[in-house]
């Protein structure tokens, strides 16, 4: 997902890949049906994301969210910590909403077989720890 930044959609050749990526997401984590859902968000292709920030800047994208980021457009730290503020920001708090629709964001790398594993191991860790919340309650 983080390498979409400068790539359109391929049915339509307009609409920029992370905005309809931003979009979509919004919609779905702010859905009533997904109110009480924890949420696992995977921000992955890093490695290629890390190459490509080398030589292009997120701003110059045509996303306009992209175009707010205010920090170091070759920094990594920088730019993956605006883009997944930029994700979890889009969830709106809703009255009532409990702990566990919180949202879990993680930079991966699929062909990095290590960090699939943490990933993996986090993942298995919130989905335990929310199917313990659920017996609390």
């Amino acid at each position: 997902m983080l390498l979409l930044f400068p790539q359109v959609l391929f049915e339509d050749y307009n609409t920029n890949r992370m905005q309809e990526a931003i979009t979509l997401f919004t919609d779905i984590v702010n859905s009533p049906f997904f109110k009480k859902v924890a949420f696992i968000l995977f921000l992955n292709k890093d490695d290629l994301f890390r190459e490509k920030i080398a030589t292009r800047n997120i701003t110059d994208s045509t996303c306009l969210e992209l175009k707010s980021f205010q920090g170091n457009c070759r920094d990594y730290k920088e730019t993956t910590d605006f883009l997944k503020q930029l994700f979890i920001g889009k969830k709106k708090q809703q009255g009532g909403d409990r702990a566990g629709a919180k949202i879990h964001c993680h930079l991966t790398c699929a062909t990095n077989k290590d960090l699939v594993n943490q990933v993996f191991n986090a993942v298995k860790e919130i989905i335990v720890q929310a199917a313990m919340n659920e017996l609390q309650c």
